[in-house]
């Protein structure tokens, strides 16, 4: 009996290992791959979480290291302003205009990189700018010869091949909020084939934390004499900017109705409006321009600033065009209408009050409109385009010439839809109105 029971519990774990005796059963092993950590709680707490956990369990987090860094902040053009202010970041240069180049530097005295190292900040420039083009304006910074960290900004010309020369002693260095009293031989500006370069020198001997350097010059761009032949081609067939007329609409309308009820008056033959006009309603001033082939051809591609002119003296407008990035004396046309007569309109009893005088508002209350007129055909006028008007936020001082002025972009897409003449018309109103006289 024994030894049947034995047979059988042989044969039976025989038949449940599905083989022979002599197959080994596999072995499986669990291990974690190379790299990957176990997921946490911390993890999915968010770092201000993460901060306050570690500040109640006593836990003082270590400060990040501060990285060499050195950035362009960008390329500024200056204002013709007395103030020689800086207006708007560009990447795209003109000719005639003057720049300025700002470069940020940001260091730790803590960093084994700069610590007790000689530091060359080198802000480099080309000396031509091509035409369609981009050129690298750049930042670096060496220690003891070695270059530690170089940073790049690419400005271009839309227009012609410019010419950049560094402006004398118009560099400026400043340590924080402080500007850096300089001995001479601090700042060394070197030219060579194609580069320019302003390098200024500094040590960093002490342990005082972060130090964050600007640096700035200034350089002028020109047209080079190359191109001298195709400039003069160009003013000899320049923009134009005729003032058709302006024409007072008493209607609410605020799209294309008003403005070709504008149109069609300053189209009239021998019109100009001569007599007076009241303080109320809309003052709709109508020009007519015309881009020569060149002109043409540049705006289907990079679009037409279009130019509403507000004067401050006395009631006056005007609508400008201009090709961006392009010189103004080629690229820019204007018309404008100054001393407008107005009347102020009779408020009480019929009656004008005496401390109230005529203005117009500072920027055009109406739709831009754009229009062209088919070939043969004498009033048959087509709306192209509608530009919403800017606001009240977009209005710029001119202090120069004693006006405001506001802009909008025509795009190219509109451009390419001018008959054949190349000529258009701009129609902008501006509403008329009653302000009180400041007794001056």
């Amino acid at each position: 009996m024994k030894k049947w029971r034995v047979v059988m519990i042989v044969i039976l774990a025989v038949l449940l290992s599905g083989c022979g005796m002599e197959d080994e059963v596999p072995a499986f092993v669990a291990k974690h791959d190379e790299g990957i950590v176990p997921w946490t709680m911390q993890e999915a707490m968010t770092p201000s979480e993460v901060a306050a956990m570690e500040e109640e369990q006593g836990m003082k987090p270590e400060p990040l290291d501060v990285e060499l860094e050195a950035d362009i902040l960008g390329i500024y053009e200056i204002s013709e302003s007395a103030e020689g202010e800086r207006m708007t970041a560009t990447s795209r240069l003109t000719a005639g205009k003057e720049y300025e180049i700002t470069a940020r530097i940001l260091l730790s005295a803590e960093a084994e990189a700069v610590l007790d190292q000689e530091l060359d900040f080198l802000l480099t420039c080309p000396t031509v700018v091509e035409q369609g083009k981009k050129s690298e304006f750049t930042v670096s910074v060496f220690a003891n010869g070695a270059e530690v960290v170089v940073n790049e900004f690419a400005a271009t010309s839309t227009a012609c091949n410019l010419n950049v020369s560094y402006v004398p002693e118009s560099y400026c260095v400043k340590k924080g909020d402080s500007t850096v009293k300089l001995a001479a031989g601090d700042v060394l500006w070197n030219e060579d084939v194609g580069r320019q370069t302003l390098d200024y020198l500094t040590k960093v001997n002490q342990q005082l934390g972060v130090y964050e350097y600007t640096l700035s010059y200034r350089v002028r761009v020109e047209m080079l004499d190359t191109q001298r032949k195709e400039v003069a081609e160009q003013a000899a067939s320049p923009i134009s900017v005729r003032l058709e007329g302006i024409s007072q609409q008493y209607a609410d309308d605020r799209d294309k109705t008003s403005a070709l009820m504008a149109l069609n008056d300053c189209l009239r033959d021998n019109y100009f409006m001569r007599e007076s006009m009241l303080c109320e309603g809309t003052a709709y001033l109508t020009v007519e321009v015309f881009l020569p082939d060149w002109a043409r051809e540049y705006a289907e591609q990079y679009g037409l600033v279009l130019t509403w002119y507000n004067y401050q003296d006395a009631p006056g407008c005007g609508i400008g065009v201009s090709l961006p990035a392009f010189p103004d004396n080629l690229g820019h046309a204007e018309a404008s209408l100054e001393n407008i007569a107005l009347t102020v309109a009779p408020t009480v009893n019929g009656k004008v009050m005496d401390d109230l005088t005529g203005a117009l508002t500072p920027c055009p209350t109406t739709p831009i409109s754009i229009w062209s007129k088919k070939a043969d055909e004498v009033f048959a006028l087509e709306c192209l385009t509608l530009l919403e008007a800017p606001s009240d936020a977009d209005v710029i001082d001119d202090l120069r010439i004693n006006r405001s002025t506001v802009t909008q972009i025509l795009g190219g897409e509109i451009i390419e839809k001018l008959p054949a003449t190349n000529r258009f018309y701009v129609v902008a109103g501006a509403d008329l109105v009653c302000v009180e006289d400041d007794g001056e």
